[in-house]
């Protein structure tokens, strides 16, 4: 099953299919291994957020994430993971766990896992944070971030209160060592209404930082770093149409490009989310998110692909682009019943408008 429309000028897979009744596929994060191989890691859930019984998967490919392997478990109770590939070969995993009330006071543990052998086995180490006095989470983009100083970034958004009464602030925590300590940003981004939730960070040929977050103002809105993540400059606007809707943004530091991956709908205040998460789309800015252009659309139809995001961009060995997502039917329209799961849509550099 696939979305009613996909961009004929990219190549479509087929990770895994949601399982009515049984689970949701959601959360992706792909990473490449060696030329032409690649892991995937996603959460399979009985229910979106924290209401039913979740866990993390991967898969293997080994022929350019076409086609997929049997799915293999990681952890349970852990949601929303991300993936990252070491210099020397190990990867590291992050997922959160969730403890309390589903619709009061909450607390997050994030934890993480590393495996020397390609994820076949993995290792849980000491995590990022645990048992927080709140509200932390990754949302629907769970990505770890290597700099080129080799600090690793683990971006999140969090309040004091409950998930669904509460003005989120986003930042990073950080770490020097490969993931062994890990510190937070002096201080956080800030905006209003629901706040500042679910960031992504990319690196500029400069060193510099960008930070991407879902707002409910119509618009993507970015922050910057000069410091490495320890701070954080107030937001401004992408100027990109958005509903409330997950992203996921990367960099490709030799063409000196952000590129994100968003849901281009309109933004409607009187919506549920501010508006409907459809089209999935592709934007691209070269002077450091001041500016933006629209590259072209993923998929589209009457689905939603932000019920946990777009949540991961991959720049291959070969010079193409990977988008890993989720799709569903709308929540405001489940009469429409096209089950959905995870997918992915790979760019060549013949791609018209492709940012490279």
């Amino acid at each position: 099953m696939e979305p009613t429309y996909l961009n004929p000028e990219l190549q479509h897979a087929s990770v895994e299919e949601n399982r009515r009744g049984q689970f949701k596929a959601i959360c992706p994060s792909i990473v490449e291994t060696a030329p032409g191989k690649f892991v995937i890691a996603y959460h399979r859930t009985s229910a979106v957020d924290f209401h039913g019984k979740y866990g993390v998967w991967i898969r293997y490919s080994g022929d350019g994430a076409v086609s997929w392997g049997e799915p293999r478990p990681v952890a349970e109770g852990i949601q929303a993971p991300g993936l990252l590939r070491l210099p020397k070969g190990d990867l590291l995993l992050n997922g959160c766990e969730h403890h309390g009330d589903s619709r009061g006071s909450r607390s997050t543990t994030m934890r993480l896992f590393r495996s020397r052998d390609g994820g076949r086995t993995w290792e849980e180490r000491a995590p990022v944070w645990a048992r927080s006095g709140g509200m932390w989470l990754q949302g629907g983009c769970g990505n770890l971030v290597r700099l080129e100083s080799g600090r690793i970034l683990c971006p999140l958004h969090g309040a004091g209160g409950g998930n669904y009464t509460s003005v989120f602030q986003a930042w990073c925590f950080f770490s020097d060592d490969d993931g062994q300590n890990w510190s937070e940003s002096a201080n956080k981004v800030s905006l209003p209404k629901r706040g500042a939730m679910e960031p992504c960070v990319a690196q500029l040929r400069d060193g510099s930082l960008v930070m991407a977050v879902r707002t409910q103002l119509g618009s993507i809105y970015l922050a910057r770093s000069d410091d490495g993540g320890i701070t954080w400059s107030d937001a401004w606007s992408s100027g990109l149409e958005v509903p409330e809707a997950p992203l996921a943004m990367s960099a490709c530091t030799e063409a000196d490009t952000l590129v994100l991956a968003y849901c281009a709908g309109a933004y409607e205040p009187d919506h549920h989310h501010y508006g409907e998460r459809t089209p999935l789309s592709v934007a691209a800015s070269r002077d450091g998110g001041k500016t933006w252009r629209k590259v072209g659309d993923i998929a589209g139809g009457e689905h939603e692909f932000g019920a946990s995001g777009p949540n991961s961009i991959c720049f291959t060995s070969d010079g193409r682009l990977i988008f890993a997502y989720n799709w569903a039917e709308v929540p405001w329209n489940r009469g429409r019943r096209c089950n959905g799961g995870t997918r992915l849509a790979i760019a060549g550099k013949e791609w018209p408008g492709f940012p490279m």
